[in-house]
């Protein structure tokens, strides 16, 4: 791909994240889930929960506002959305802290699976997330963790936008198209140990997000570049770490350390 695809694509991305603002506008059900054999699409959650059943949700999946300690356990279960241009989420996180998602489960078919808006310590793991337009989608989001997850065939694997202190460890992301993961306006984040294979970007960082640590990393066979910093921003500018990824093209060059 020549500069000037990937300065397309990476214009392409700024759209997505900006439209994706929409989401926020979210009609939320009266229903409160005390029950998991009560639990439905569009559910305002409040408690633990652990699913027992799959979700087939034709607007907005599961739903946590202004809550603390909370856990949802896909249980094994699938959350299935109205497609990818629905502007429905399949989990949103809202104002919210301390929440855990866990697996094992599946996200699909939203326009994104995860959403974690002004939202503190997440966690998000062992989850799948396939078919949506973003995997996962944090947003003015603190000190997330999001770590062993599968995460295929979504326009985007996972994106941050004013986001600060996310722990990206330990993901496999296969066949995103456009990026496996990519920063916009956020720092102070480590992206550790993930496989990320099959996209234009493995990873972008744009020239505001700054002072992260991106290590130890297989970035391979990607059609764009491996990893890229806002298309060839020295790292110095930005102060952005890169070390011991195992990958064949960046931007600058000299972000692969092991080449293959």
């Amino acid at each position: 791909m020549n500069k000037f695809g990937k300065i397309w694509v990476i214009a392409y991305l700024h759209i997505i994240i900006t439209l994706f603002f929409v989401i926020n506008n979210i009609e939320y059900s009266n229903a409160q889930s005390n029950n998991n054999d009560d639990i439905r699409c569009g559910d305002i959650i409040r408690n633990d929960i652990i699913l027992s059943s799959n979700l087939y949700c034709d607007d907005e999946g599961l739903i946590i506002s202004n809550q603390n300690g909370l856990t949802i356990d896909l249980n094994g279960y699938t959350i299935s959305g109205p497609g990818v241009e629905s502007q429905k989420v399949g989990i949103s996180i809202i104002e919210s802290e301390n929440i855990k998602i866990v697996g094992n489960g599946t996200i699909k078919n939203f326009q994104a699976g995860i959403s974690n808006t002004e939202s503190e310590n997440t966690g998000i793991s062992n989850i799948t997330f396939t078919e949506n337009k973003m995997g996962i989608f944090n947003t003015g989001a603190s000190k997330a963790e999001i770590k062993g997850n599968n995460i295929d065939s979504n326009s985007i694997g996972i994106t941050a936008h004013s986001s600060d202190g996310l722990m990206i460890i330990d993901n496999i992301l296969d066949s995103n198209q456009l990026a496996g993961i990519t920063f916009v306006n956020s720092g102070e984040s480590q992206i550790t140990s993930n496989a990320i294979n099959g996209s234009v970007n493995g990873i972008f960082l744009d020239s505001l997000s700054s002072h992260n640590d991106i290590n130890n990393n297989t970035v391979l066979d990607n059609s764009g570049v491996d990893l890229n910093n806002d298309n060839g921003l020295p790292t110095n500018e930005n102060n952005n770490s890169f070390n011991n990824n195992k990958c064949n093209a960046s931007v600058p060059d000299g972000l692969c350390d092991n080449l293959v």
